[in-house]
């Protein structure tokens, strides 16, 4: 099943929050495109958006230019069940990543 599978990565192949972190830092260091992350998280399966408006934006992250917001819930299916993964692009005006924040969450939300 995995030779027709064409995302660049699976969000499932990692057990923590740490371990993906780390995976997307090497993947997309520092000064890296942020267009290019955001590309492969929604190839790896992440719904994404841009956060646009300044008054919109969390008090945190109003220092930043780009903010794409990725989202990425697991299926009934996988163990844990639904797991949701959500990582954050952060970069300056130029496109460049300036920080990663990941996070990850088991269970039903409510």
């Amino acid at each position: 099943m995995n030779v027709f599978d064409k995302r660049p990565f699976k969000f499932e192949d990692f057990k923590s929050a740490e371990e993906l972190e780390s995976f997307l830092y090497k993947k997309f260091p520092i000064g890296s495109n942020c267009d290019v992350a955001y590309k492969d998280l929604e190839l790896a399966g992440a719904n994404c958006r841009f956060v646009n408006n300044k008054t919109t934006k969390l008090n945190d992250l109003r220092k930043y230019d780009y903010i794409g917001w990725c989202e990425y819930s697991a299926s009934w299916l996988s163990w844990p069940p639904k797991e949701k993964y959500k990582v954050i692009v952060l970069g300056n005006k130029d496109k460049k990543i300036i920080e990663l924040s990941v996070s990850k969450f088991s269970g039903i939300e409510f």
